[in-house]
């Protein structure tokens, strides 16, 4: 079973995208990136899912974190405010595999967390 970290600041959005991956995945989740960044030195994880704007860490640090400490997670990128400079830094320096706008399509979101798992699905098979 993939383990997907959700991490947003605002409880509504986290229980929204909760809500989708209950079934079928170990979902952990973090209400900041301190604490998401705390799940990460202490889980594995698959695949991430971090809002941008937060306070104290922001979702880009968050990722670039995650690319440290667990590179083989998958990391998307979930805002409601288009940053150039912070979608930048996601996307040069954490990596991501996707950058996804609120409010979002849930059945787009389902659509690319499952392709996304089955990249990782198919380099464990190869190795």
């Amino acid at each position: 079973m993939h383990t997907i970290l959700l991490v947003d600041d605002d409880p509504n959005v986290l229980a929204t995208l909760a809500r989708g991956f209950y079934k079928g995945y170990k979902v952990l989740l973090a209400n900041c990136g301190v604490a998401a960044i705390d799940l990460l030195n202490e889980h594995l994880v698959d695949l991430i899912i971090c809002d941008q704007r937060m306070p104290e860490i922001t979702g880009d640090q968050v990722l670039c974190h995650a690319l440290q400490v667990q590179p083989e997670a998958i990391r998307i990128l979930l805002t409601g405010y288009t940053d150039i400079d912070s979608l930048q830094i996601s996307i040069n320096d954490a990596h991501i595999y996707k950058y996804i706008t609120k409010p979002w399509d849930p059945s787009e979101l389902d659509f690319v967390v499952v392709r996304a798992l089955e990249l990782i699905t198919v380099k464990h098979d190869i190795l």
